[in-house]
């Protein structure tokens, strides 16, 4: 009875080994599965991940290319964070300011805009609309190192992160000083020349007022001189009317003398003839 009870214990002891075999095999072969499975995830995760290095060195690249062609092309980029804090500027930008970057950096917005004209200056709200997301553009006034007014055409633009929300702002821009400055001269012309147009109408006025003035005061000489010439025609007429009759009376009065001449002639022809038979 005690060989058959151990082995009747061998068989069940035996029995029960095998069954723990069986499952530690097993779960040595889901644990080596799980691996396996974790060690294919980890190597799509390496290629994902290198992938997304090589991307990421990819856009880089592009984007140092980028910035290198802004930089050459004169245009002008300043990023701020949503305090209005200058966090970086491209080489365009401390050029044309002539400020280096440890003396730009972490500076507010207001150094630049220094100008009263600023709308950052004139505008109370205009920092916190970009805050809230909304872009501005237009002509601003700058103030370089140097204290030199600066015009620079541009847009302050919010970038928002992953949740949409504004984490910082940049600024795009290029310079246009020399442009407005000429702006400003030919504005100025024409201000000058519009000044010259007025004052030549002016002139054009007066002297056309000048030209009706002396062509009414040379119609009114030649009226006056047609009635002076008539005058003198009349006055001629009847001056000649008194010519010839004075002429008439003087011929009258001639005769008249030559009449009494004759007579007078006549008697003393007489009185000589009287005295010559006295004698």
């Amino acid at each position: 009875m005690e060989k058959v009870s151990e082995s009747i214990a061998t068989s069940l002891a035996s029995v029960k080994n095998n069954e723990i075999t069986h499952r530690l095999l097993l779960a040595s072969q889901e644990q080596a599965d799980t691996l396996r499975a974790q060690e294919e995830e980890l190597r799509q995760n390496n290629e994902e991940l290198l992938a997304t290095q090589e991307e990421m060195q990819r856009r880089g690249n592009e984007l140092s290319s980028q910035l290198e062609t802004i930089n050459r092309s004169g245009i002008l980029l300043i990023e701020f964070n949503c305090e209005g804090l200058i966090q970086e500027a491209n080489e365009a930008f401390y050029k044309r300011f002539a400020y280096p970057a440890d003396q730009l950096l972490g500076k507010a917005h207001l150094l630049l805009a220094a100008t009263s004209d600023h709308p950052a200056r004139k505008e109370e709200n205009f920092w916190l609309h970009l805050q809230e997301g909304f872009s501005k553009s237009g002509e601003y006034p700058f103030l370089t190192q140097n204290q030199d007014k600066c015009w620079i055409k541009g847009a302050y633009s919010p970038i928002l992160d992953a949740q949409q929300k504004v984490h910082k702002i940049i600024f795009i821009g290029f310079d246009i000083t020399e442009a407005k400055a000429q702006l400003e001269e030919i504005h100025q012309q024409a201000l000058k020349l519009r000044t010259q147009e007025s004052t030549l109408r002016q002139n054009n006025e007066e002297l056309e007022q000048a030209r009706l003035e002396l062509e009414k005061k040379i119609e009114e000489l030649n009226r006056f001189k047609a009635e002076e010439e008539k005058r003198l025609k009349e006055r001629d007429a009847k001056a000649q009317v008194w010519v010839n009759k004075l002429m008439e009376k003087s011929k009258q009065q001639e005769s008249l003398l030559k009449a009494q001449l004759a007579e007078k002639d006549q008697r003393i022809a007489e009185l000589e003839n009287q005295l010559i038979k006295l004698n």
